[in-house]
This record gives C-alpha cells, sequence and structure tokens, in this order.
C-alpha cells in the first residue's frame, strides 16, 4: 500500500499491537490522534514519507512507545509538547529532515529517553534548555548539522555526543566525532565548531 494521510480509520488494528512500520510511503500528514488507538505500541517507524509537521496531538495515547523514528522526512521545526505524552520513549531519530528549529523544552518530558538523532538537519545552534540536563539521556547525534555554538549550561550527563565541523572550516559533515571517558563536559568550542562530550 501506499499512503498519503494518515488518519484514524487509516488502518484497524489491535490494540495489543507492538510495532507499526510505514516506511517508505508518501504520507504528508498524520492526523491529530490517528493513533490514539495503538495504546499498546512499542515501535513507531514513519521513514522516508512526506510529513512535515508533528505535534501534541500526533502521538496521543502512544504512552508505551519507546522507539520512535522519523527521518527522512520534511519537518522543519520541532515545538514544546510536541513528545509530551512519550514519557517512556528510549529512542527518537529526527535524522535527514531539513530540521531548522528545536523548541526549548522539546525533550523534557522524556525521562527515558537514551538516544536522540538530530543528525543532517539545518540546526544551528543547541543550548541546555533544549534538553533539560536528562538523566539518561547517553547519545545525542547531531552531525551534518551548521552548528556554531553549544551552551552546555550544567549538563554533564551525555556520555557520548557526536557532532560535526562546521564546512567553513574546510571539513565535511561526515566527519563526525563520538567520545567517551570519565573527563567532564566540554562543550561551547564555537571558534572552530566542534562539539565534543566525554562525561562519566
Amino acid at each position: 500500500n501506499s499512503f498519503t494521510r494518515l488518519q484514524a480509520d487509516t488502518i484497524t488494528a489491535s490494540a495489543t499491537l507492538k510495532a507499526l512500520w510505514l516506511n517508505n510511503n508518501q504520507i504528508g500528514q498524520v492526523d491529530n490522534s490517528a493513533l490514539k488507538q495503538f495504546t499498546g505500541l512499542g515501535s513507531l517507524q514513519l521513514k522516508k514519507n512526506g510529513i512535515t509537521s508533528i505535534g501534541r496531538l500526533t502521538f496521543d495515547g502512544l504512552s508505551q512507545l519507546s522507539d520512535l523514528e522519523l527521518d527522512e522526512n520534511r519537518i522543519s521545526r520541532v515545538d514544546k509538547d510536541t513528545f509530551a505524552t512519550l514519557s517512556r520513549a528510549n529512542t527518537i531519530r529526527l535524522g535527514r529532515n531539513g530540521l531548522s528549529s528545536v523548541g526549548p523544552g522539546t525533550f523534557s518530558s522524556l525521562l527515558s529517553i537514551t538516544a536522540i538523532d538530530l543528525s543532517n538537519n539545518a540546526l544551528t545552534t543547541l543550548t541546555a534548555a533544549d534538553f533539560y540536563c536528562l538523566a539518561k539521556l547517553e547519545l545525542l547525534d547531531v552531525c551534518g548539522n551548521q552548528i556554531k555554538n553549544v551552551d552546555a549550561g550544567n549538563c554533564n550527563n551525555i556520555r557520548a555526543l557526536k557532532a560535526t565541523w562546521e564546512k567553513t572550516e574546510g571539513l565535511s559533515a561526515k566527519q563526525c566525532t563520538q567520545t567517551g571517558g570519565n573527563n567532564s563536559a566540554r562543550l561551547n568550542s564555537a571558534k572552530l565548531g566542534l562539539v565534543l562530550s566525554t562525561l562519566s
């Protein structure tokens, strides 16, 4: 099948459904509460569609969701409360979307999150307020953006952060760095545009 719009009656399935993969369709719109019936869903994949926007009601009712994959869509911004109902989410992937804005506190309700992928987007800055020192966050991937500054504030829990040099420094977006260890956070390398994080 090739879906273009996800509505409440697009798919009929049991509330006990654990995984729903709708990759490689032509979905441009996900209606509010379209997925609400899937209360037991643990994995939702909507990769390689044409989705342009998501909001709080997009994932209404998915309190059991642990894995959300939205790579390769056309989502340009993510606002606060978009993921407010996903308290059990472990992984959220938003790579290759043209994402230029992440609202402060967007991820603050994700108390179980361990990995956030924001790679290959159009982000230019990140601040501690974007992540509110999420206690379980281990991997934040921002490769392939044009980030000029990162203000980590008092966040020091990220164990591995993948980032990229600015293209103006002569390195491609593919030249990313991943570090790990027991050192304190080293963020805010604005001059070179390289972000490193090594945390206990």
